[in-house]
């Protein structure tokens, strides 16, 4: 496409553009830089012969370069394996019993001896709590949450052990953190 074209479609459109890259929840540090991308992807290709819609035409660029980005942004996040003194803490996910998950604490050295009845407590409410959340989700959305961080796997290597898509996986993955936000609110007000 020539450049005299793609000035009148940026003059026409840019407000447009800003607000698609902006509904992608794209960063705004980072949202400049993709809405130019948008322009240089038309500079470099030509356009179809026939656009019957040509907002919706530009609209689509700009979702499949603010979803590119997003994709290969979350590919690039540093995935921290499960630090090697929690290898004796119970896991919060299979622990029938808080005092197992306690006596695991203890055990690994993340929790200090100095805590008072009180805060054992507390701790134990906070995790009965959380288990009782947990509880409340779906096989799926609990393995998921499990495989990630129980077991320290990224995103990718959950999403191959449960044989799933990226778009089901972030599906998931959002469902299951709206369940848990609510079912804990939930049990908080209870209180």
């Amino acid at each position: 496409m020539d450049k005299s074209r793609v000035a009148e479609l940026h003059a026409k459109y840019s407000k447009i553009v800003k607000r698609v890259i902006n509904q992608m929840r794209v960063p705004e540090m980072h949202a400049a830089d993709l809405r130019q991308d948008v322009w240089i992807r038309l500079l470099r290709y030509d356009a179809p012969k026939e656009v019957r819609d040509e907002t919706a035409w530009i609209c689509q660029i700009a979702r499949n370069v603010a979803y590119e980005w997003l994709t290969k942004s979350r590919q690039r996040r540093v995935h921290y394996p499960i630090h090697p003194a929690a290898a004796n803490v119970v896991d919060f996910f299979s622990a029938r019993d808080p005092h197992d998950a306690l006596r695991g604490l203890h055990e690994s050295g993340l929790m200090l001896d100095d805590k008072t009845p009180e805060e054992i407590l507390i701790a134990q409410e906070r995790q009965d709590q959380i288990k009782a959340a947990i509880g409340r989700l779906k096989p799926r959305e609990r393995q998921l949450l499990e495989l990630s961080h129980a077991h320290g796997l990224t995103k990718p290597q959950s999403q191959k052990v449960m044989n799933i898509s990226p778009r089901m996986a972030l599906r998931l993955t959002t469902q299951s953190y709206e369940k848990l936000r609510v079912s804990l609110n939930d049990l908080r007000q209870d209180k």
